[in-house]
């Protein structure tokens, strides 16, 4: 062993040895959870429950809300963890106590990054993340600007169709989640910037990379909040210096007029739609007719045609039910509170497991089965302004995600296209009859393949597109 190697274990016996004194050490918080606290899986020293996570994280909380029941509390380490999976205490956290559980939780080091807590994302509740949701909703989200914007992405999206059209005539296999990405993010660089970002197959790589290790140091980093004290300490030394680099870099991507602005759910989404679609022939195969039916065969299939196509509705629907964008949602709870009768302390984490909510047996019969039916019957399933905590793809509450509603249009529209104007063969030679739906390991749900395709023309796109919609 060389003496780098004896430098490294010195180190972290040092830091270990550190975190137990501390933790044998340190004076009871004053929120400490007294009175009732709610139920608790079986712990281990120091760590905590941590032992029953893996680098899956929406399966692990699955797992456990599965075995020990749908409202835990966790110890990960030094962090206070609710775990929330039911419909009924989503709507406890969503709207009953809205408020207390508006803010979100601190990560390790982040005020010593580039722009601190001053992201619409992470920023307290307060006046300031008021005055940024406010701003993002009339500048940007209002239907008004929605309406504005409409051309634009269909241009974007005619010119994503027509690179399909190119490789199918080559016979060439697409990589549909790179092909997403660099619409998603010309269709948001023009209305932000009046211009295209992703022009190459280089630039679009780059924001891949980008958000693959945006993922992998989150995961990374969060091994000092776990531990806090010289632990986070210790975080900050080893992956400081990478977070800031990769912040450093949405900066320059900035500057090249190439934004990442929050694609990554929505494409990974599309992707998940298309391999249900691929590998459900008689589900895409109804799609397509209802598309020909309403759209006709003249007409490339636009944005206000999605609310007059139903069975879309229901596809898309029935996906995020089982690949919601973010799995789990996080809160922080501002003050003590009592959910059901148990007591919560104030500066708790809530990990609101929108996966097991969406896949609960009591709720969803057969509900790991990918079935649109479910979406066309009498009750409605909304995606903002939800009528029922039940069906919560995009969060609830003050915090849910503001774009909810162009996400749901931006997912639809593609995927509709898609069916519309091709065929697809599986695989990167086309010879395989059913698509790998393997989830990769991250804190969204992601493929944990590439979905490559090869696509076979059925309506040249740019003819259709000549027609007014």
């Amino acid at each position: 062993m060389g003496d780098s190697s004896y430098y490294i274990l010195y180190v972290t016996l040092f830091f270990l040895s550190i975190v137990l004194l501390r933790n044998l050490l340190r004076r009871p918080s004053k929120s400490v959870v007294h009175g009732r606290p709610p139920p608790s899986p079986p712990a281990l020293p120091l760590i905590g429950h941590l032992h029953y996570f893996s680098p899956y994280v929406s399966k692990s909380f699955h797992n456990l809300v599965t075995r020990y029941g749908d409202l835990l509390f966790l110890r990960l380490g030094n962090i206070r963890c609710l775990v929330v999976a039911s419909a009924a205490y989503a709507e406890e956290i969503y709207k009953t106590q809205d408020v207390t559980f508006s803010s979100r939780p601190k990560f390790a080091f982040g005020d010593e990054l580039p722009y601190a807590n001053a992201g619409f994302f992470g920023a307290e509740y307060g006046g300031y993340w008021r005055f940024m949701k406010k701003l993002t909703m009339t500048e940007l989200l209002s239907q008004r600007q929605v309406e504005r914007s409409r051309g634009v992405r269909r241009d974007e999206m005619v010119k994503f169709l027509v690179k399909l059209a190119e490789c199918g005539e080559r016979n060439d296999a697409v990589d549909l989640g790179a092909e997403l990405i660099r619409l998603a993010n010309n269709s948001i660089c023009r209305l932000l910037m009046s211009t295209r970002c992703c022009g190459n197959d280089d630039e679009a790589e780059t924001i891949r990379t980008l958000i693959r290790e945006t993922m992998e140091v989150a995961t990374k980093v969060s091994f000092g909040n776990v531990f806090g004290g010289p632990l986070e300490k210790l975080a900050f030394w080893l992956f400081g210096r990478q977070v800031r680099d990769l912040t450093l870099r949405y900066d320059e991507i900035l500057e090249k007029d190439l934004l990442l602005g929050g694609t990554g759910t929505s494409t990974e989404v599309a992707q998940w739609v298309m391999s249900e679609l691929l590998n459900h022939p008689k589900v895409f195969n109804k799609l397509r007719n209802e598309i020909d039916s309403v759209v006709g065969t003249t007409k490339l299939v636009g944005e206000d045609d999605v609310p007059n196509l139903p069975y879309l509705q229901a596809v898309v629907k029935e996906t995020l039910r089982l690949y919601p964008a973010v799995p789990i949602a996080m809160r922080a709870c501002r003050q003590d509170c009592k959910i059901n009768g148990f007591d919560v302390p104030k500066d708790t984490m809530v990990a609101v497991n929108l996966f097991a909510i969406m896949r609960d047996p009591k709720v969803w019969k057969n509900p790991n089965e990918f079935d649109p039916k479910r979406f066309t019957g009498e009750e409605r399933y909304e995606i903002k302004g939800q009528q029922s905590f039940k069906f919560v793809p995009f969060g609830g509450g003050r915090r849910a995600c503001p774009g909810s509603t162009l996400a749901f249009g931006f997912i639809s529209t593609v995927v509709a296209a898609m069916v519309q104007c091709f065929d697809w063969k599986i695989g990167r030679n086309g010879d395989e009859s059913k698509v790998d739906m393997e989830i990769g390991a991250a804190f969204t749900l992601p493929r944990a393949n590439p979905l490559l395709c090869v696509p076979v023309l059925r309506f040249d796109p740019s003819s259709l597109a000549t027609t007014t919609c």
